[in-house]
């Protein structure tokens, strides 16, 4: 039976929707607000802080999923583009001083990681050499271990240099000596 809207309770609407008002701030000024404290000042003071487990854990996943695909033959340009995320993140990281002695294991990464996407261009399958498998795990090991001790700071200080390093067309290019050190 169909409804008859010209009898309902309520008034049509005159106006255009325009959405809700956002917050750049989020729930952070409520939250503040009700400790007593500016959204900056709760913003600075949890920024020395850990990334809580279940953070790490949700984005670390996502990364060896990627390298699961990859290994399987399954890979596609979405899965490399997590692996080349960690291995940014793991490289920043220990130019910050988080894990740098193995510097050397994410450069070998970043190698193998080359060689696939090379070979990528050439045929379209996203695959990993014996060696590239190896040194993707170490370095995603590294990598995980490195956000256990990150904090919030660091974590923002090497997305920014990342950032700085893509915006300025600093790229990854082949440099065998820094690999063997």
């Amino acid at each position: 039976m169909a409804r008859n809207n010209h009898h309902s309770s309520k008034p049509p609407r005159r106006k255009k929707y325009q959405g809700g008002r956002k917050h750049m701030s989020g729930g952070l000024s409520v939250i503040a607000a009700r400790m007593g404290e500016s959204p900056a000042e709760l913003t600075l003071r949890h920024a020395d802080h850990s990334i809580r487990p279940q953070e790490i854990r949700t984005v670390n996943t996502q990364y060896w999923m990627a390298l699961d695909e990859v290994k399987r033959g399954d890979g596609n340009q979405k899965a490399m583009a997590y692996l080349i995320t960690a291995m940014n993140m793991a490289c920043v990281l220990t130019e910050l001083g988080l894990g740098t002695e193995y510097q050397p294991t994410v450069i070998s990464a970043l190698e193998g990681l080359h060689r696939s996407m090379v070979r990528a261009e050439e045929n379209g399958v996203y695959r990993l050499d014996g060696d590239a498998v190896r040194t993707i795990q170490e370095m995603l090991e590294v990598h995980d271990a490195q956000m256990e001790h990150a904090t919030h700071r660091e974590i923002e200080a090497a997305k920014r240099m990342i950032d700085e390093r893509i915006a300025q067309g600093q790229t990854y290019t082949h440099q065998p000596e820094m690999a063997k050190k």
